[in-house]
């Protein structure tokens, strides 16, 4: 019998998954026994491993809870089968069909607010002083990062509505409708599947809040195309530095965005292109030094 497309989707979903590894995610430690793995039962108090799992399915010859790995999170997590699906998708990054709509309406306002500011960018001759004085006064550098500048007047024009609220929500606008980066030179971050999911903002006046991020984790990274080109990458400081090293011809450039440690983004794309060698271009011994032990504990998760 062919399955239903529902019944044909649930079963992908539940193939794209160990159900060893979702049931440790919850604390259930299993051990290897021939071509099962064996364990506690968490649904009762097993004092001796009474919980078989074998070929994406669990059995408990204790308490008889049994089961695939849908049957698992509803007995877990005390839910009906709908939620259990939903939470499943959740667990391994699918998501359900409002949430992709929404991931979809969130990238579409980002790059959309990306050439709003790079159009502003061409249109003041302050931000493009600010770069100049800088040394970083070639156009193509401009172009090829999408530099922008946000005025501050945006806002207004998304005020209120749908959009206004969507702005709000990403970071972009403040409760009291104002922009989050007015004053700054705007630099996005992308992401290789994602688009644009960030940006970098340099204020242009003031010593107060220099540098300026979209609220929560940071996220993209600077020329993330060069860990597809080249086998060596070299790592600046900051978004400025970097510009200043692709100007003077040295392309496969990325950077930091804080020296605490390396972003989430970061670290992925290092670990999915394993470049050959990176080197960092830092201005202070002691920075350097923070950023060396930082490395030295990836590349340990790379042996």
């Amino acid at each position: 019998m062919t399955p239903t497309p529902d019944r044909q989707d649930l079963d992908n979903l539940k193939a794209s998954v160990d159900l060893a590894a979702v049931m440790e995610s919850y604390g259930v430690e299993l051990k290897t026994s021939g071509k099962s793995k064996v364990g506690r039962c968490p649904f009762h108090d097993d004092d001796r491993p009474s919980l078989s799992v074998t070929d994406g399915l669990f059995q408990c010859f204790g308490c008889q809870a049994a089961g695939d790995v849908l049957s698992f999170i509803q007995l877990k997590e005390k839910v009906d089968f709908a939620a259990a699906v939903k939470l499943l998708k959740s667990w391994t990054g699918q998501p359900d069909a409002g949430e992709r709509e929404k991931r979809t309406q969130r990238a579409e306002a980002l790059e959309r607010m990306a050439h709003l500011y790079h159009q502003a960018f061409w249109e003041s001759p302050e931000a493009q002083d600010y770069l100049k004085a800088r040394g970083i006064d070639d156009r193509d550098t401009w172009q090829a990062f999408r530099i922008g500048y946000c005025d501050g007047s945006l806002a207004e024009k998304f005020a209120g509505g749908p959009a206004g609220e969507l702005l709000q929500e990403l970071g972009l606008v403040n409760a009291e409708e104002k922009e989050h980066f007015r004053g700054c030179l705007v630099v996005p971050l992308t992401h290789p599947d994602r688009g644009v999911v960030g940006f970098y903002g340099r204020r242009l006046a003031g010593d107060s809040g220099r540098h300026v991020y979209l609220p929560g984790p940071r996220q993209g990274v600077l020329n993330w195309l060069c860990f597809k080109t080249s086998s060596r990458i070299y790592v600046t400081e900051g978004v400025l530095d970097a510009l200043s090293l692709w100007q003077a011809g040295i392309r496969e450039v990325t950077c930091l965005h804080g020296l605490s440690s390396l972003s989430g983004d970061l670290k992925e794309l290092l670990k999915r292109h394993r470049p050959r060698k990176w080197f960092c271009v830092l201005m202070a011994t002691k920075l350097a030094q923070t950023l060396f032990r930082g490395s030295r504990r990836l590349l340990r998760t790379w042996a």
